[in-house]
């Protein structure tokens, strides 16, 4: 079945929409439906050239705004502007329990298990913060040196077929880096407010704003805070991976140095499953952000469909 498309804003440069729960925003799965897809197919159906630019992505069970580049220049100044966390992002969640404090910040390192896709926190930042430091360090003079290599080759006068088999060994290269970076656990940051709670359900609503895009990041902070989402079979109160939320400074360092014939992390080997029964009670509802080409200040807005949220939007 054909997801039908909800177009919030449209002109020349960049495109608007609401991503439903449940599609990806890009995947190479057959058969399996992403924005990316939908909006090519889109702008095809309207005999535009079906050029689409990822600049942010949101997990798939999650619903909301995202933003998309219509030709190259967008998408590259969108995407210098999340580099610089000049977008604003903001995030409506649902979650068990109630934290002491109404407002609050929460600052933690996160590791990503890539076999797995599990996130955990890492445990004694001011520990790790040094370690960083020196691991990031020893990459980038991986990283120098290969480009080295790669300028050499450049200079020499080879065979086409020579080229050819450089090139893919250049590019082995940065993939081993790029692997290497991801094996590092990355700073996240959030701001969270409490706007209601539901007292016969147990369940809080958040207003969050995003300061960094870690991977399952609101997920995996507000159940560290002892406030999982409502419909999180990952890291909500029964999920496997509840169970063993955080890694030591330890384990990090073992993980950096212990990586598999395919270059992936491996912390454990359990295997966790998604499928969700009740939707995941997270919607991105707000982006702010400088249009691309005029300059002009955006901020877009929408109420989320998720049943979860009906009870807080609905009274």
């Amino acid at each position: 079945m054909q997801t039908q498309l909800e177009i919030i804003y449209e002109d020349n440069d960049i495109l608007l929409c609401r991503k439903p729960a449940g599609i990806a925003t890009q995947t190479k799965r057959l058969g399996q439906q992403d924005m990316e897809s939908l909006l090519k197919n889109y702008r095809a159906k309207k005999g535009e050239q079906p050029y689409i630019g990822v600049v942010h992505r949101l997990d798939q069970p999650v619903e909301g705004l995202m933003v998309f580049g219509k030709n190259q220049k967008a998408t590259s100044v969108l995407s210098q502007q999340i580099q610089q966390k000049i977008i604003g992002k903001y995030y409506y969640a649902v979650a068990n329990n109630r934290p002491m404090e109404e407002q609050g910040v929460l600052e933690h390192y996160l590791l990503t298990d890539k076999k797995t896709n599990v996130t955990k926190v890492v445990e004694n930042i001011q520990e790790f913060e040094s370690l960083e430091k020196s691991k990031k360090q020893e990459v980038k003079d991986i990283l120098l040196n290969n480009r080295k290599e790669i300028e050499q080759q450049k200079s020499e006068n080879i065979l086409l077929q020579q080229k050819k088999t450089n090139k893919n060994h250049r590019n082995n290269k940065q993939k081993n880096f790029d692997s290497n970076v991801e094996n590092l656990p990355k700073f996240a940051k959030l701001e969270y407010r409490i706007i209601k709670t539901n007292e016969k359900k147990g369940h809080t609503l958040f207003d969050i704003k995003l300061h960094t895009g870690r991977q399952h990041q609101i997920r995996v902070q507000m159940a560290n805070m002892g406030c999982p989402l409502v419909g999180d079979t990952k890291y909500g109160t029964d999920s496997i991976a509840k169970k063993d939320m955080k890694v030591s400074v330890n384990e990090c360092i073992q993980n950096t140095k212990e990586k598999n014939e395919n270059n992936i992390s491996t912390i454990t080997n359990r295997e966790y499953h998604t499928s969700i029964k009740t939707q995941l009670a997270l919607c991105s509802y707000r982006l702010e952000f400088l249009h691309p080409i005029t300059k002009k200040p955006m901020n877009f807005q929408i109420v989320p469909k998720g049943e979860v949220f009906q009870v807080f939007f609905n009274e």
